[in-house]
């Protein structure tokens, strides 16, 4: 190999050698680049495990109120219209990865204690009392932001006889506590005694509604 291609050679490995030098500092540069995203989304992951860490225990404390809320009010319903020795229990589980909440009742009898699903209780009556409990609840949540009256069909459809004007007194003094109207539309005879205004719907002869105001003064 004589001296010009000795020297061509050399100048090819030069520029090569350039070419590379080149290549190396973009990638550096590129990979400099890479690892601050990189760093910038560790941290962005970071504050986003953090607050889902919030978020899910402001949400177990808020599912925890919840439910302490609604097992007192809907207690308070059972204890006044059915007896002292009901109180419901909701119990917290998951199926399939979902949340779940099961709506017992609990009966005390001495020492001894039976919790049973309250549509076996009662005829039923006793799960039209847990669902109205459950309205009742929720709209005790927003009781601030929601003026709207409260509106009952049949509330008392399916409560025992014995039991019907007991859940139209408890309805009379959660309107009172929550200062909110209450509507009732109903065909109980004994609701009307605890209303402070009633109003009997019937037809005449010739198929017209007619209204009667039929309040106990």
């Amino acid at each position: 190999m004589n001296f010009e291609e000795l020297n061509n050679l050399n100048q090819f490995l030069k520029n090569e050698y350039v070419k590379k030098t080149a290549i190396k500092n973009r990638l550096k540069t590129d990979l400099e680049k890479e690892n601050k995203n990189i760093q910038k989304y560790d941290k962005e992951i970071e504050l986003y495990e953090k607050k889902k860490t919030i978020l899910q225990e402001a949400s177990d404390k808020a599912r925890e109120y919840s439910k302490t809320m609604f097992e007192l009010i809907a207690t308070e319903a059972l204890k006044t219209i059915l007896g002292d020795n009901l109180s419901v229990v909701i119990k917290f589980g998951e199926n399939n990865g979902n949340k779940t909440a099961e709506f017992l009742i609990k009966a005390e009898y001495g020492t001894q204690e039976v919790i049973v699903n309250p549509t076996d209780e009662d005829g039923g009556g006793a799960a039209d009392i847990v669902s109205l409990s459950s309205l009742i609840s929720m709209n005790s949540f927003l009781n601030d932001e929601n003026g709207a009256p409260l509106v009952f069909d049949e509330p008392t459809k399916f409560v025992s006889k014995g039991n019907a004007k007991d859940v139209s007194i408890f309805l009379s003094e959660i309107s009172k506590e929550m200062n909110k109207q209450i509507i009732m539309v109903t065909h109980d005879g004994v609701s009307k005694e605890i209303a402070d205004k009633s109003y009997e719907i019937t037809l005449d002869e010739t198929g017209t509604s007619k209204t009667t105001d039929v309040t106990k003064v």
